[in-house]
């Protein structure tokens, strides 16, 4: 029995030691998320920080008001959010904002109980590809971007996403 505790303490480990990301930075958007980027963000446009890891892999975080953007009140916005016609022009932002890129079906589902849309796409001349997730907290759109290009793995991508946590 010992031996079984310590061959799961040993994978345990040698997991976590992988999948560590060492120098990440915590980032809070604000005082209801936090993620960590593979360096110091630099400012990228308005409401956006971008942070590049070694390889070149690219992650930004974007925090929108809807309710400024939208010009609409907290309900309709919350009415809104399920809709298909929210996750269409969430794509139609981002082909308006990203020229050149292909970019897939948005996927509506919930992350801790607020509703969130993954997108992923790509674009062909520059060699990368994009991969998006999206989560809405009352008026607030929250938004993780990954370029990573051709040939790179998505490990950093997924470090990224995954460090996503409530505050």
């Amino acid at each position: 029995m010992k031996k079984i505790y310590l061959l799961l303490f040993t994978a345990f480990v040698t997991i976590t030691a992988v999948h560590a990301q060492t120098g990440w930075v915590n980032y809070k958007f604000d005082n209801k998320l936090s993620v960590k980027l593979p360096a110091q963000p630099q400012k990228y446009g308005q409401n956006s920080q971008k942070a590049s890891t070694k390889d070149s892999t690219v992650c930004i975080v974007s925090l929108v008001d809807l309710k400024a953007t939208m010009q609409m009140d907290s309900a309709a916005i919350a009415a809104s959010l399920p809709t298909t016609e929210f996750a269409a022009g969430i794509k139609a932002s981002m082909f308006g904002q990203m020229p050149g890129y292909v970019m897939g079906e948005v996927k509506v589902d919930k992350w801790n109980g607020n509703y969130s849309y993954t997108i992923e796409g790509g674009n062909a001349s520059k060699k990368l590809k994009t991969y998006t997730f999206m989560v809405v907290i009352g008026t607030n759109l929250y938004a993780l971007n990954c370029l990573v290009p051709d040939g790179n793995t998505t490990k950093d991508k997924d470090s990224f996403f995954a460090s996503l946590k409530l505050n």
